[in-house]
């Protein structure tokens, strides 16, 4: 046991001390919340107001556009002609153009003239304003009202039930559907990630033959095993840092955002006509908090429990599987025995996905009782609450599996890491766990 504990210790210090892990740790948080915190910059920066001429020469829009938060209509009886040439002057941005034969049936004929492309976001507002216009003349024409065509299009909300031997709750597809998603897609990183990371440290030390000084020193399997452990608490000591570093960093962002907020809601005060836009903004607001009540409804120390004990018996296999197929390759590794390991965590990802659709379909249920399967499906299912002996069984499975897989991947580690030369087929691999040791 001291012998995998100055392993893992070696493994650790080595890796953690390095220049790319601490750049890695620090930088990929920070990136994120850039990324974020510059998509609102540019959505304040690029918010600027617009306001535009309006030149109707039919009379069917007059005084009838509504003002945004970035647009503003002013309307002129001045020849178009005489607007094209001094609009500029005047601080406009464009001209909104209606000819006078303008018919609301056969909508045609609008233009926008300015000296700037006109953006993607303020086009289709105006072009939503005056959709919402006509269609309010139509409706009117044959004496229907816009409230009573509201109501009539107002879409059925379904609110889910989930019965349980505990009593009744709300669910919350959407929201189930995110949560696992995000774990799930999570575990199949890191599996890749620290995987990888697993079988190019073996391949390392065995064509350095630094292999060979070990092995001389403490057995194979000891030898592996503090191997994994050791990445394995570099990536749980990276993921704690990002969790750190994001949470501190959003909080921070968010009360920047949140003084946006309410310089939002005065400045939206003063624009005429702007209250069914700040409704709109007060609408999101509103959806966040419903996102937050339903938050509140999970249980999160359950999900952190399962999460973290796929994550691990995720990690262990994968990890035990990669060393193996690092001992049994050469310089490079080998594509038949990468693929056997790969594909098992492909197909989890493709089960995962359709997971929303259909949680407890067969192939869901049976990939989430799968040792090789069940550390992505199963966390994608376990928002959307399957039943308890499923849960127990794919533990079992995971645990049992484990104890199998690391035991193969020892047999093959053993052989492996001191085999020089040689390309082993996925046949001769196999043959290897028959092997008997004194």
């Amino acid at each position: 046991m001291n012998k995998i504990l100055i392993i893992i210790k070696r493994e650790y210090l080595t890796r953690v001390r390095k220049r790319l892990f601490i750049i890695t740790t620090i930088l990929t948080p920070l990136a994120l919340v850039a990324i974020v915190g510059v998509q609102i910059l540019l959505v304040n920066v690029s918010n600027d107001t617009k306001k535009i001429l309006v030149a109707d020469e039919s009379g069917v829009f007059k005084n009838k556009l509504e003002n945004k938060e970035h647009l503003q209509f002013s309307y002129s009886d001045i020849k178009f002609e005489e607007l094209k040439k001094e609009f500029k002057e005047k601080g406009y941005s464009g001209i909104l153009h209606v000819p006078a034969d303008f018919n609301m049936y056969t909508p045609e004929g609008i233009e926008y003239f300015s000296d700037e492309q006109l953006g993607l976001g303020p086009q289709s507002d105006i072009e939503d304003n005056l959709t919402n216009i006509i269609r309010t003349m139509k409706l009117e024409k044959i004496d229907i009202s816009p409230a009573l065509v509201d109501q009539l299009s107002k879409s059925v909300t379904l609110n889910t039930i989930v019965m349980s031997e505990k009593g009744e709750k709300e669910g919350n597809t959407g929201l189930a559907s995110g949560i696992g998603f995000g774990m799930g897609m999570i575990i199949y990183i890191v599996m890749f990630i620290y995987g990888g990371m697993v079988m190019r440290g073996v391949l390392e030390e065995k064509n350095n033959r630094i292999a060979e000084v070990i092995i001389s020193s403490v057995k194979p399997f000891e030898m592996m095993m503090g191997k994994i452990i050791g990445i394995a608490l570099v990536g749980l000591t990276q993921f704690v840092l990002w969790i750190i570093l994001i949470v501190g960093a959003f909080s921070v962002l968010g009360y920047f955002y949140a003084h946006q907020l309410q310089d939002f809601q005065h400045a939206q005060q003063m624009i005429p006509g702007a209250q069914m836009q700040m409704q709109q903004q007060m609408g999101k607001w509103q959806a966040y908090g419903d996102l937050q009540k339903s938050l509140s409804s999970i249980n999160i120390p359950w999900l952190v429990f399962t999460f973290l004990f796929y994550f691990l018996g995720g990690y262990f296999i994968y990890a035990s599987l990669f060393a193996a197929v690092g001992a049994a390759t050469g310089d490079e590794p080998d594509a038949s025995l990468n693929m056997v390991i790969t594909m098992p965590v492909i197909i989890s990802f493709f089960i995962m996905t359709n997971i929303p659709n259909n949680p407890n379909s067969g192939l869901a249920v049976f990939a989430s009782l799968f040792p090789l399967t069940s550390p992505i499906v199963m966390v994608a299912r376990i928002p959307f609450e399957p039943p308890w002996w499923q849960i127990i069984a794919s533990m079992v499975f995971l645990v049992l599996g484990f104890v199998l897989i690391v035991w193969m991947a020892a047999k093959i580690y053993r052989t492996g890491i001191l085999m020089y030369g040689k390309k082993n087929s996925l046949r001769e691999v196999v043959k290897w766990l028959f092997y008997k040791y004194n």
